[in-house]
């Protein structure tokens, strides 16, 4: 489903206690991004035109991650349809309000005699090895992960207590259970209940659906002899997290703008709806035919016109042309002399909520339910040279904006992870 992060450089944060890695060639490459930003700021500057694409939501934006230069402009050139060679999977969006990967989504561990914790959370190594099958089952996916890497304390200081240790600040905190602890304290801790029912990982899921081959199952056995079973939404919780959380601040591509209106879209017309700043009609095109028809290379977009961020995996595309004509100087992009009117059936995952076992189709098989069509209609404006110059919203509904950013591989401490994912690709053969 939706964020409470907004994908913008300004916002996203850095994880390093989870997610440290090598800063040089971090800072190379931000480096080079950065240049091929104020580049574009400079074109786009220069090349600002009523009409048209405004500056946040130009298809030069997404274009700089597969590098200036590799997307077709040309309408003849590019191609009406496409589908990604690698469907994206479906999952949980991990919601805030039940405590994102920190949710017991199989069943609450048993409170069995002898147990120490009263809190029934954050168990030690003692608890730990004493578990049965279906207590390790039901725990949540970051506290596998933590069993996982023996990420527990050995003894406790007094019962249901933990042992804590000092951090900056004065604030202290258990030892062990790091994953486990930094999401409770993503999520608001005892307060997560109180948080819209729409926030959650989905900025993390979407992308994490495209990077990632979907997951099988795996019992890992850790370091002290626990034998972990991980299931597939277990591993897929995982690497929405580590997709969505542990990404670099200025690696982000981003066209459109979140809108922060509340309203029913039956109540605008797309010309109402254009002074929004939601991703222009255009350049919606431009990304579209080019990634997925082009470059088999997916991207994200958010479905919904509202508050409301609804981010959601786009996998193919088939476009028709209905009409043809002459631009219209009053609303059409300067330099714009045809119009042509579109029709575009896209295809995106939505969630389906978390699962045991693979939920991707076979081949041969129809089309899962967690597949969904949309049709959006608007028109493109085109300049002599038959280039796409801007672009005008037909439909009353249509994305807010679209984005994408690179892969993140296994950061930190999630190395553990990839053996896990690994492992578990292996058994689905």
């Amino acid at each position: 489903m939706d964020c409470t992060v907004v994908l913008k450089a300004c916002s996203i944060k850095f994880h390093s206690r989870l997610c440290s890695n090598s800063f040089l060639s971090f800072s190379l490459m931000s480096v080079c991004m950065l240049f091929s930003v104020l580049v574009l700021e400079s074109n786009l500057i220069s090349t600002a035109r009523a009409g048209g694409w405004s500056r946040t939501n130009d298809p030069r934006l997404m274009e700089i991650e597969t590098g200036l230069g590799s997307f077709e402009y040309k309408f003849s050139g590019l191609p009406n349809s496409g589908r990604l060679s690698v469907r994206p999977w479906t999952d949980t969006y991990w919601p805030t309000c039940r405590g994102g990967i920190g949710c017991r989504w199989q069943g609450e561990v048993s409170e069995r005699t002898g147990f120490l914790n009263v809190e029934n959370k954050y168990f030690t190594k003692e608890e730990v090895m004493h578990m049965n099958k279906e207590d390790l089952m039901n725990l949540a996916p970051c506290e596998k992960f933590d069993v996982a890497r023996c990420d527990y304390p050995s003894s406790l200081v007094g019962a249901g207590t933990g042992i804590f240790e000092g951090m900056g600040g004065g604030v202290l905190r258990r030892k062990g259970w790091t994953l486990t602890q930094f999401e409770d304290k993503r999520v608001g801790g005892l307060l997560h209940g109180l948080a819209e029912r729409w926030t959650g990982l989905c900025h993390g899921w979407s992308a994490a659906a495209l990077f990632f081959e979907e997951p099988g199952c795996i019992n890992y056995r850790n370091r002290d002899g626990v034998e972990v079973p991980f299931v597939c939404s277990d591993i897929k919780g995982l690497l929405t997290f580590m997709q969505g959380e542990c990404r670099r601040a200025g690696n982000e591509f981003f066209v459109g703008e979140r809108s922060s209106a509340t309203f029913d879209n039956s109540d605008f017309n797309a010309e109402g709806r254009n002074e929004t700043n939601d991703i222009n009609a255009g350049a919606f095109h431009v990304i579209m035919a080019n990634r997925i028809g082009k470059l088999d290379k997916g991207f994200v977009l958010d479905v919904t016109t509202d508050e409301q961020v609804w981010n959601q995996p786009l996998e193919a595309f088939e476009s028709s042309v209905i009409a043809e004509g002459v631009a219209t100087p009053e609303v059409s992009a300067k330099g714009a002399v045809r119009e042509v009117e579109i029709l575009s059936d896209v295809t995106y995952t939505v969630e389906a909520g978390a699962s045991a076992q693979p939920q991707n189709e076979a081949d041969g098989e129809p089309e899962a339910s967690f597949r969904r069509h949309k049709q959006y209609r608007y028109i493109l404006e085109l300049d002599k040279d038959d280039q796409n110059i801007g672009g005008r919203w037909i439909t009353t509904y249509y994305p807010d904006f679209v984005w994408s950013f690179p892969k993140v591989n296994f950061p930190g401490i999630f190395m553990e992870l990839k053996n896990i994912y690994e492992q578990s690709l292996k058994n689905k053969q």
